[in-house]
This record gives structure tokens, sequence and C-alpha cells, in this order.
């Protein structure tokens, strides 16, 4: 049986800190705690430290043309600020009290990204800064204690367009309702559509029937591009979000990600649609992707893999060494969080990246708690103990914990029906989990962040005492949760 160690018992005090002291001290472009109606050059505005990742703009559009790219890490690692960085550098300024395009060198963000690394590119500067018009969905859909029914995704998802309404048309929104009034002639302008109209109106009022809602991106991309006559970007946030919310409910997600997909497949480019350039997905794990034959139209780009833009998601050493000198640590102090959240290892087995969230965590809360394990607050992970019923995988979890590794051929790899079968082996009444389940089971903990790659071939281990901390609380919680099971059968 596992053992808890004795700093697990800072875990609930870990919860009670974040939930009473939720801002940082410091701030890199990829936390998760900006809203996305401010902008990535809200950043700037405020007292927090600054990790410069803008290099991987230049990745982004070194890309071919029509290119719609996945790319999945655990949460915490900067999913959401990295597509804020791109949509606030290609898309089009707009003065919204006149409705026309700033000068580039007039504009806000030009200003913001002159500070940063990107700007030494001057080719990729003049090729794409404010080119583009940026369609940006975030699909963090959460039933609320809902049941998730057909319609319930529906609404949901009317949620989701309307907010991407109001956070980026609403200046167009305004401009239409003149129109119709007859306040303003925008003929030789601008060329009004009343459909256009009617979908953005319906947008707000929550209104959009189930057809439309599947053609929204494609409805967002060709308003766009009437009115700016640019190409035009797809960023889809949290795309797997709906596949995490269905392991805590024990509902399946195929039929919604089977309506997800389609609505994606709309903008990918083709001989049809030209309009669209570029596409980046993002979120923890790829198993959805098969669904309907998405995998095979998108590139992927997995969690620790050495890829185009692995630096950019993560601290690399010399960046918390950085951090580190920045807020004035003692020795004893860096020593402390290297042991506490010590890097993942990539592919090579060489190069290490740090979860930022953890770091910055660590630096706000140092001094009053410095033992706790941050990254592991919330339930995220609590998919962990319904699988921990399997003896096999409490085995490999023990072997785990006593940071010795385990051994898989290529983990976050899936075979058709990947999410079926995970759903299967979540349901309490599913006792057997053989070892053919093993593979899968660890793929899926793999991409969630619980473990890294070693120097050896297809051999895998936690990165660090936190992750540790993780698999320890929630085979507490099996092991309760057994208990309690087992008293209320005996009565």
């Amino acid at each position: 049986m596992l053992k808890l160690s004795r700093s697990l018992t800072m875990f609930s005090s870990c919860i009670l800190l974040l939930l009473l002291k939720p801002i940082f001290c410091i701030r890199w472009e990829f936390v998760d705690q900006t809203p996305v109606s401010e902008g990535f050059d809200s950043l700037f505005t405020k007292e927090w430290f600054f990790v410069d990742k803008s290099e991987m703009i230049g990745t982004f559009f070194s890309q071919p043309k029509g290119s719609f790219s996945y790319i999945s890490c655990p949460h915490g690692f900067g999913k959401t600020q990295n597509l804020l960085m791109i949509k606030s550098f290609a898309n089009v300024e707009l003065d919204e009290d006149t409705c026309k395009r700033k000068a580039l060198t007039m504009s806000r963000n030009y200003h913001t990204f002159k500070r940063l690394k990107i700007f030494k590119r001057s080719s990729v500067i003049e090729e794409h800064m404010s080119k583009y018009s940026v369609v940006h969905l975030h699909l963090n859909i959460t039933f609320r204690n809902k049941p998730i029914t057909a319609e319930n995704f529906l609404q949901e998802m009317r949620e989701k367009i309307r907010n991407t309404v109001l956070n980026d048309l609403m200046w167009l929104v305004k401009l239409m309702d003149k129109v119709i009034a007859k306040q303003v002639n925008v003929t030789g302008v601008y060329e009004f559509h009343g459909s256009e109209y009617s979908f953005l109106k319906k947008s707000l009022e929550g209104l959009l029937d189930e057809r439309e809602i599947k053609y929204c991106l494609l409805s967002f991309a060709e308003i766009y591009h009437n009115f700016f006559k640019k190409p035009v970007i797809v960023l889809i946030d949290d795309y797997d979000y709906v596949a995490h919310e269905s392991l805590t409910t024990n509902t399946n997600p195929i039929m919604y990600y089977k309506f997800i997909n389609e609505m994606i497949e709309k903008v990918i480019p083709s001989d049809n649609n030209s309009i669209v350039s570029y596409g980046l997905l993002t979120g923890r794990t790829k198993i959805p992707l098969s669904i309907g034959g998405l995998d095979k139209k998108i590139i992927q780009y997995r969690f620790l893999n050495m890829h185009r833009f692995v630096k950019y998601y993560g601290f690399y050493e010399d960046e918390v060494q950085e951090v580190y000198k920045r807020y004035n640590l003692s020795q004893k102090e860096i020593q402390r969080a290297r042991v506490l959240y010590e890097g993942y290892s990539l592919s090579n087995g060489f190069v290490k990246i740090y979860n930022p969230y953890s770091i910055v965590q660590y630096l706000e809360h140092r001094k009053t708690s410095p033992d706790n394990f941050y990254w592991c607050y919330g339930e995220q992970h609590m998919y962990i103990s319904a699988f921990l019923k399997s003896s096999l995988f409490r085995q490999e979890v023990a072997i785990l914990c006593d940071y010795q590794p385990v051994r898989y051929d290529s983990l976050g790899f899936y075979v058709p029906n990947a999410l079926d079968t995970l759903l299967a082996l979540r349901n309490t009444k599913y006792a057997m989990i053989g070892d053919s389940h093993l593979h899968l089971l660890f793929s899926y903990a793999f991409e969630n962040g619980l473990l890294c790659y070693t120097k050896e071939r297809n051999s895998y281990i936690i990165p660090n005492t936190e992750v540790r901390a993780l698999l320890l609380i929630m085979n507490d919680l099996y092991q309760k949760n057994k208990s309690k099971s087992a008293k209320i059968q005996d009565t």
C-alpha cells in the first residue's frame, strides 16, 4: 500500500491559500489568470515579471500557409496566453470610433511587441503583423453540475459564441446598428450583409440554432473577411475540455466531438475555402481528434516531444534561474524549489522544462507555506482515483512513487475509439482493468503532466515531488472511498 508523506498535510492549506489569494505577484505571457477579453497587451500594464516567449510568433508563421495545428500540454503551461499573443500580433487593430484600421506604427500592439524579441525579426513584422483577422473561440465548456445532454451542450456553445462576439465583434454590431438606422453610410467602404447582422444579433441573444452553431467558425471567418478583406486565422482554446468533463461526470462525449470536429473541419483550408490561412488548437490531450478523422487533417505537436513549439510551453532552466534571480531567492529557497518542482525531461532525455504555474505560486507563497503542491489544486486530476481500483494500475503507481521508471511503448499515441475505452474503464461498475489497458491509462496520465521521459527509450518517471504528492493524494482518496463502501455494504 502507498503511504502518504508528511508534506501532504499541507495540501488542504494550499487550497485555502489559493482561494484567498489567486493573483500572482509575477507574470509571464502564459498564465491563465488574465481574462481573455483583456488581451495580451494587458500583461504590460501590471507590475508582473515577464518571460519573453514572443519568438513563437515567427515559428508559427514559418509553417506552410493553410496549416492547422494542435499543441497539447498540461494545464498551467501557457496555452491560453500564447494564443492571445498570436492574436494580438496578427490581428488588424481598429479604431472603434471610426471603424477604420489604425496605421501599424500607431497601433497599441506595435508598441507592445516593439519591446519583445520578435521585433528583431523585421521580415515577420512586415509580412504578418496586423495582416490578419483572427477568430478566437474558447471551448472551456463546463456544465456546472447539469447533465451533459445535447440541449445543454448547445446552450453552452451558444454562450461561448456570445462571448466571442462580446469580446471581439461588438464594434461591428454597433456599426451595423447605425447602418440599419441610416445614421452612417458605408457604401463603397463596406458591403453590408443582412445575414451577417442576423447571425451576430442572434449570437448575442443566445438564439442560434444547431446548424448556425455548427457553422459559427465559418460565419465568423466570412464576416471578418468581408469587412477587412484580409486572410483569417482561427484560434481554438481548450479544445478537449468536454472530454475531461466527461471523465468526472461519466458521460460519453463522442456525439459532441463529432459536432465540434465537424465545426472545425469547415474552416480548414480547402479548394472551397481559401480565406483561412492558419489555424491553431490547444488542449491537454489529443484523444478527441480521432473522432470523425480530424486527426488526419491537423498537424499534432505532443507534450515534451522535440518539436518546433516545445520551448514556448513551460520555463527552460535559464528562464527559471532568471526568475529566481529577479526575486532574490536564497540558495536554500532555490534548492527547495528544485526538490518540489523539478523540471520535466523532454524526449531527448537531457533538456528539461519547468511547470510555470508551480514556480510562480512558489515565489508568491514561499515565505508562508513553502511546501505546498499548487499544481495539484482543483479537480483536473480526479479521474486518477477512478482508475486506482485496478490493482495493476496501483502497482505501477507505487513503482512511480518510489521514483522508479515504468516502461511503455510510445505513450500518448492512441488506437481508434480510445476515448470510448477510457470512459468504460472510468465506469465504477467496470472492475477489471487488464495489462492491455495500462498503456491507455498512462498515455492519458502522461499528456496530463504526471509523467516525463527518462534518458532510456520507452521509459517514463514522475518528474518531481509535487506530482508524487498528487498520486499519493489520489491513492488516499481511493482507499478512503473503498473503506467507506465496504462499511456501507456491511450494514
